[in-house]
Parts: structure tokens; C-alpha cells; sequence
């Protein structure tokens, strides 16, 4: 019953897209007074960011002086705050993100890289937005200019380059298209970036950690759905530096009433492979839990298995015994309906369906159907 997708997109379209590329490169944001103006990233970076953990509210950032945005309209926008997790629809409990796409468009998402000609793709989206694609002044990200395309450092089996592939996974990203388009989503995620690199920089990954901890802590009792014990690190980006994954081992290793899953692509570059088991099993052997599972990189592909969690991997169709299908958008459950009958509709969430396999069953593959 996985519904499968007719038209991936063309296998040398740029991953990212106008509407990003206007949030992210845009340069008339401004400080409310109007003393500084340039790009979103700059500018949050210069008047910094703070964490707010305000009794009965959920946790937000706050830029130490509002900024001011403009749509294409022309209509001017504040920027107080943002909200740090996002209460997803389809997961039992919050998720975090950051910025998602190849670091040469300001994500962080390292692996994604592999799939873009970026001179390209610049071009192509400079035409497109009308913006002038420039590097973004992201920081942090030297690990990642050792990943483009052609250079060494790959596993062993993945190719120096997935351009012109049109089952490259992060193609069709959901966190480079429909609502993450939004100025208000990309803001956020650049914000959390942001907030990201000022800890590390303040006091590195025991202070993030901590941090971390104690707004997960915090956002847990302030959810109208109450306390919920499992936590999707990325729903966009991914483990961009070093660093930034130690921070999660501090935070996963204290919060051992919690479970942890993350996915990565972080696995294709050999570094990575020993730095994403070890952060794992030193979790685990704090008494927490952390479920890293390496994700495919083509639609299709086996489900990695490159460290302690097995893989996850996307199919149309994936009728192997020994892997979990997830049964989003594959299981049928009673609905409510307005008449007050029930009618058998599609699970379009992991608690409709019952489910929690991500986080629980690190030793078997989860495959998603193509959607």
C-alpha cells in the first residue's frame, strides 16, 4: 500500500530552491533600529542570541536586538523570538533542526553536497530567485569543504558524485520544500545555528549539552500533551562538526529517562564512522539512549548497516522479512469521522500507527516508503 512517487525531480536540479534561496541570501534584513543590514545569518551572529526558559512556555531563542525582515511584497516582518524544538505532527515527542542542504547553500548537511554541481546550481538558482548566490558566512563548516564532490575520504562504495542521479535521496528532501520554504521556518533554523555555534564557542560541547538537556527538560513539561520520553534530533540538517555530535552524547548521557534517534548521512565519509558508533555506545553505556541509524543515499539502496544501529533506507516497495516497513502512510486504523462512524483511513503519524520502532529497535532496518 506505500505510495509510490511518479515524478522525482530531474536528476541536475539544484537541491535547494527560490524560496530558501531568498531567506538565505537576501541581504536588506536589518537590526529595528537600522544600524546594521546584510544577510539573516550575519546579522544574528553580530547582535547574538540568547536561550529563554520562561515558566509554563515552551523554550525560544531570542536575538539580543530584533531583527526586521520583508517578504517579496514588500511588507516588513519582526523577528522577536523563535520557537527552539518543533512539535512535528507525525513524531511522538519534539524534534530539533537545523538549516538542511548542502553547506555551499548555508545547510548542514555535509553528505548532500555529493549530489550538487555547484557552480551549477548556484547559477541556476541565481536566475531563479533573482538573488545573488553567494557562499553563506556560516562558520564551523571546514569539515564539510572536505566532502565535495571528487574528494577522498568516502566509505568504501559510495561514489565521488551523485549528480545527474534522480534517485539521490536528498533530491526530493521534505526540509528543502513545502513548508520549510517559509521564511519563518528558515529563520528558525538559522536561529538554532546560530544559537549552535555561540554555545560551542562559549564553553563547547559540555556547556551545548547541558543546554540542550535542560530545554528539552523544560519544553517536556510545558507540552499540553504532557511528558513524552522519545526526541528526534534533526528533522532537518544533520551532524554537521564533531563538536556538535559530542554535545548530543552530553545531553543523551544525562537525560537517561529519554530516548534519542537520530538519522545521519554523516556515514559516507570514513572519519565519521567510528565518531558516530563511539558517540552511540558511550551513550549507552551512561545508561542513556541514542539510536543513530545511517541513512541511504539513493532511493532503493540496502539499508546501511555502518555502525551499532542498523540502517534506514526508502522504497516504493519492501517486502524483506527482516526489515521493519514503516507503517506511516502503510497501515489502516479507524478514524473518527464527523458522523460519528469510523472509517478505516492511513496512519499519517507514528503514534496513529502505534509505532516507535526508530527509536526502540536499533538492530533492525527501517525502511519508508516513497511518498
Amino acid at each position: 500500500m506505500s505510495r509510490k512517487r511518479t515524478a522525482l525531480p530531474e536528476g541536475d536540479r539544484p537541491i535547494t530552491n527560490p524560496g530558501i534561496v531568498k531567506t538565505r541570501y537576501r541581504a536588506d534584513f536589518r537590526t529595528i533600529d537600522g544600524q546594521l543590514t546584510g544577510q539573516f545569518y550575519a546579522l544574528i551572529q553580530q547582535v547574538g542570541i540568547r536561550l529563554q526558559l520562561d515558566p509554563g512556555v515552551a523554550p525560544y531563542l531570542v536575538p539580543n536586538v530584533p531583527i526586521v525582515g520583508r517578504y517579496d511584497s514588500g511588507t516588513e516582518f519582526p523577528i522577536n523570538k523563535a520557537a527552539l524544538f518543533t512539535n512535528t505532527s507525525k513524531m511522538p515527542g519534539p524534534s530539533f533542526a537545523i538549516p538542511a542542504g548542502p553547506p555551499a547553500f548555508g545547510g548542514t548537511c555535509p553528505a548532500s553536497a555529493l549530489g550538487e554541481v555547484v557552480s551549477k546550481s548556484r547559477a541556476t538558482l541565481t536566475t531563479r530567485s533573482g538573488v545573488e548566490i553567494k557562499r553563506l558566512p556560516i562558520v564551523g563548516l571546514s569539515d564539510a569543504e572536505s566532502v565535495e564532490p571528487g574528494k577522498k575520504g568516502l566509505v568504501h562504495g559510495v561514489r565521488a558524485s551523485y549528480a545527474g542521479d534522480e534517485t539521490f535521496v536528498c533530491r526530493a528532501c521534505y526540509a528543502l520544500n513545502g513548508n520549510y520554504n517559509y521564511p519563518s521556518k528558515q529563520i528558525n533554523d538559522m536561529m538554532h545555528l546560530a544559537w549552535l555555534e555561540y554555545e560551542l564557542s562559549q564553553g563547547g560541547p559540555e556547556r551545548l549539552g547541558h543546554a540542550l538537556a535542560f530545554a528539552i527538560q523544560h519544553v517536556n513539561a510545558t507540552r499540553p500533551e504532557g511528558f513524552q520520553p522519545y526526541f528526534r534530533i534533526h528533522d532537518a540538517g544533520d551532524f554537521y562538526r564533531e563538536d556538535y555530535l559530542e554535545a548530543w552524547v552530553v545531553c543523551a548521557s544525562m537525560m537517561t529517562h529519554m530516548r534519542f534517534w537520530a538519522p545521519t548521512r554523516q556515514w559516507v565519509f570514513a572519519k565519521w564512522t567510528g565518531l558516530l558508533a563511539s558517540a552511540q555506545e558511550r551513550v549507552r553505556a551512561a545508561g542513556g539512549w541514542l539510536t543513530i541509524r545511517p541513512s541511504v543515499l539513493d532511493i532503493g539502496d540496502i539499508e546501511p548497516k555502518t555502525g551499532p544501529s542498523a540502517g534506514s533506507g526508502v522504497s516504493s516497495e519492501d517486502n524483506n522479512p527482516c526489515i521493519w516497513i514503516c507503517p506511516v502512510y502503510n497501515k489502516l486504523i479507524p478514524k473518527p469521522q464527523p458522523d460519528g462512524t469510523t472509517k478505516l483511513e492511513e496512519a499519517a503519524s507514528c503514534l496513529e500507527a502505534s509505532c516507535t520502532a526508530c527509536w526502540d529497535t536499533p538492530d533492525i532496518p527501517v525502511s519508508y516508503g516513497a511518498h
